[in-house]
């Protein structure tokens, strides 16, 4: 009875089909009995045969349970984006390793926009690899950002007890300030709208680090990422104008990035 409400959803889902299991190890109980009273009855090599045909078979969905577990986990299970970046450039590196010639599954955005209907699994390359995201068919996901680019700063200053402004431009602020609780941000935008994080433990006194991050539309949302956390965030878009306090300095990315490699494989 407890697996009847799985019947109602309107479509399959993998992590639904494990309510279904208790179900079918009872009913395939009794079978395994009569199996195993028939097979002392047959040759050996019939056994040996059943024997070696259910190991494989029962490798064969292990490996298979393995990889939508992994793949799951790095790109729908409160993924991280450093963690779903590794993964897929694990499997592009096997990808390339086996078959080389174009990478699958990548096209390009040119207009700073995500495209809707992509297939599951599409990569799409946004600018000149300013923002490389993936989709795994119900939403865009990032994969990487690059530093000093559009879509993510890098920055590192001391915030002091004081609130200062960090970036900004004529539609938004994102400004911080430290408390005897920890270092709390403040992203104003709009008509007077704030959103205000809790506040951030941080055990060091001296200059911070802080990643200031933005997804293309339609998910057009910028966010504060401190420690590869995501602490605030605010329906805005960055724009050129915008302005980096100048006591805090803003760091470059790398050239080797696994935007890059997608690139040099078209």
């Amino acid at each position: 009875m407890a697996t009847t409400s799985t019947f109602t959803f309107g479509y399959l889902a993998h992590r639904y089909l494990a309510d279904l299991v208790p179900v079918f190890v009872v009913l395939a109980a009794p079978g395994v009995w009569i199996i195993a009273r028939q097979a002392a009855t047959w040759r050996r090599w019939i056994r040996r045969t059943v024997v070696v045909a259910m190991a494989l078979l029962f490798a064969l969905g292990f490996w298979n349970q393995l990889g939508l577990a992994i793949s799951t986990r790095a790109f729908s299970i409160l993924p991280s984006e450093s963690g779903a970046r590794s993964f897929a450039e694990f499997q592009y590196l096997i990808d390339e390793s086996l078959f080389g010639g174009a990478a699958p599954a990548v096209i390009y955005s040119e207009d700073g926009q995500l495209p809707l209907g992509a297939a599951r699994g599409t990569i799409v390359i946004v600018g000149d690899c300013d923002a490389l995201y993936r989709t795994d068919g119900y939403g865009w996901g990032p994969l990487e950002r690059r530093i000093g680019g559009p879509y993510a700063y890098r920055l590192t200053g001391t915030i002091g007890m004081n609130d200062q402004t960090i970036l900004s431009n004529s539609e938004w602020k994102v400004r911080a300030s430290r408390s005897d609780d920890g270092l709390v941000f403040r992203w104003e935008y709009g008509n007077g709208m704030i959103e205000e994080s809790k506040p951030i433990k941080i055990d060091y006194v001296g200059p911070t680090t802080i990643d200031i991050v933005f997804d293309p539309l339609p998910l057009g949302v910028g966010r504060v990422v401190v420690n590869e956390t995501s602490v605030i965030g605010a329906p805005v878009k960055n724009s050129p104008e915008s302005v980096v306090n100048p006591e805090w300095t803003s760091s470059g990315g790398s050239s080797d990035s696994f935007c890059r490699k997608l690139q040099a494989r078209q």
